[in-house]
């Protein structure tokens, strides 16, 4: 299975093994992330015109021309909107079911990129119309429009981890992300990310369709740690959450890894919080036998006050 992102220092091996068991769990890969919007990639914010476009919509019959209007296209995360002096169209991105490619009725002979919306259900068809019809980036079209509206959320739904730390206390020391998750990680000023005391990771993958009960979830991530140390690896649930507006499900755990050489002695608290389309994390953990009772109280509370907020402009 293939991973990206660095290669991982040996006494972060706990933190490695968690990854391989999320990639199991996923189907997928995770090297991970902090925010992901309902509209793709992490942090993707879209925006896309193309100059000349023909617009055909489904109830034009056969005609020697095969498009009804000629204009712009602009395709954004909210809709899209076709423009041209004597016809305009705009089409929120909530009410699209469907983006195909195909032939059109009437059409025998171009090719479109046809998006289906609304209720009473219309359809229209857009192509590259530069070059007289014979321009190159109708597919180009298609694929932006299946980038925007296809996918697992609906549009104008952002989901985001706000809290759980203090960040001018941190810097980054690495970060890294695909279509399905992204990660970051944190170390106190002077480290590094290959050589660390301290380490504070956000990350967030896309949530699958039917995902393991939270607290299965926590215990399957760290099936290979206890494989890791049998006699070293201590692992307790603190606080699990209830059922919110935006929280469907959240936990807050501990793990210790102690007399387990090579590897340096670490204790983790973390938290998991499912939200309706993302699986969001936050984890301190330390190179030490055992945090300090404060130390251990300080980031249970900061953890608790970790939560899911949602943008739906």
């Amino acid at each position: 299975m293939a991973t990206i992102g660095r290669k991982l220092p040996r006494d972060s091996i706990a933190f490695g093994q968690r990854l391989a068991i999320l990639c199991a769990t996923f189907g997928l890969c995770c090297l991970i992330s902090i925010t992901v919007g309902a509209q793709g990639a992490p942090g993707n914010v879209l925006h896309k015109e193309f100059a000349t476009v023909w617009y055909r919509p489904g109830d034009k019959g056969f005609s020697l021309q095969a498009y009804s209007a000629s204009g712009k296209l602009m395709i954004t995360e909210t809709g899209l909107v076709f423009g041209e002096k004597n016809e305009t169209l705009e089409i929120d991105a909530r009410e699209i079911k469907s983006i195909t490619w195909g032939k059109m009725p009437g059409d025998t002979y171009n090719e479109w990129a046809i998006v289906r919306y609304g209720e009473p259900e219309k359809v229209a068809g857009f192509k590259d119309g530069s070059r007289l019809g014979w321009g190159t980036d109708t597919k180009l079209i298609y694929s932006t429009l299946k980038t925007a509206f296809e996918t697992s959320a609906p549009p104008l739904y952002q989901e985001f981890l706000m809290g759980g730390f203090d960040p001018k206390e941190w810097t980054v020391g690495h970060q890294t992300s695909d279509q399905d998750q992204r990660i970051i990680e944190f170390v106190r000023p002077g480290e590094k990310i290959d050589n660390w005391t301290e380490l504070l990771t956000m990350q967030v993958l896309r949530k699958p369709t039917s995902p393991d009960p939270i607290d299965a979830f926590v215990a399957r991530m760290h099936t290979a740690d206890a494989k890791l140390c049998p006699n070293g690896f201590v692992q307790n649930v603190i606080a699990q959450g209830f059922r919110t507006e935006t929280e469907e499900a959240s936990i807050i755990y501990e793990w210790k890894m102690q007399n387990c050489r090579p590897h340096a002695d670490q204790h983790e608290v973390a938290k998991i919080v499912y939200g309706k389309f993302s699986i969001f994390r936050l984890a301190y953990v330390a190179k030490t036998e055992k945090l300090a009772p404060e130390k251990r109280e300080m980031w249970i509370k900061e953890l608790k006050g970790a939560k899911i907020v949602v943008n739906k402009n």
